[in-house]
This record gives structure tokens, C-alpha cells and sequence, in this order.
């Protein structure tokens, strides 16, 4: 099954010089990474985390930065599509289905 892909892309100010504010850039990919991280648990287990350990069966990391502005991907690997919640209730063509869209 082909990895989940999110774009981030920063752009103005000092992204032009392909460089983003350490501590608002930080605070801002990690509430990215924990929201998309909280939703992928959900799709996973069909439980709701509030803290504590998520579910391993779909995993988010980040790739690094490219050239250009700032630009990273947030990529999320599903470790064992035939477990995962959504899988047990749409099937595997839906979770394919929505990896293509996500893309």
C-alpha cells in the first residue's frame, strides 16, 4: 500500500531564503503532526486519544526540508492495513481510495 503523503509548504518572509522561525516554525508542524497523528489513531482504533501512546498500525514521520521555500512532507505508513478500523468497516478499496486522494 503506498504511504499517505501531506505537503506543508511555508511560504514569505524568510522561507524565501529557505529558512522557517525556529519556534513558531516548530509549534506549528507539531500541532500539524498531532492533529494528522490524532486522526490516523481514530482511522486506526476508532478510539479517541487524549494522551499516552497512539496506535502503531498507522505511523506519521517527517521528511526533511527541500529547496525552494520550505517545504516538507508529513508521510504516514499504514503497518497493518488489515486491522485497521476503517479497513474492518469500508474495506480495503476505501482505505486505498482515500490514500489516493490525500496524495
Amino acid at each position: 500500500m503506498d504511504p499517505i503523503k501531506i505537503r506543508l509548504q511555508y511560504e514569505g518572509l524568510d522561507t524565501r531564503e529557505n529558512r522557517l522561525p525556529a519556534h513558531l516554525g516548530a509549534k506549528s508542524i507539531e500541532g500539524i503532526t498531532w492533529s494528522v497523528s490524532l486522526v490516523g489513531n481514530y482511522l486506526a482504533t476508532h478510539k479517541i486519544s487524549k494522551r499516552g501512546s497512539l496506535s502503531q498500525k498507522l505511523r506519521f514521520f517527517i521528511t526533511p526540508a527541500t529547496q525552494g521555500s520550505f517545504i516538507t512532507n508529513i508521510v504516514g505508513v499504514i503497518t497493518d492495513p488489515n486491522n485497521l478500523f476503517i479497513t474492518s468497516v469500508f474495506g480495503q478499496y476505501a482505505v486505498s481510495s482515500a490514500t489516493t486522494i490525500i496524495k
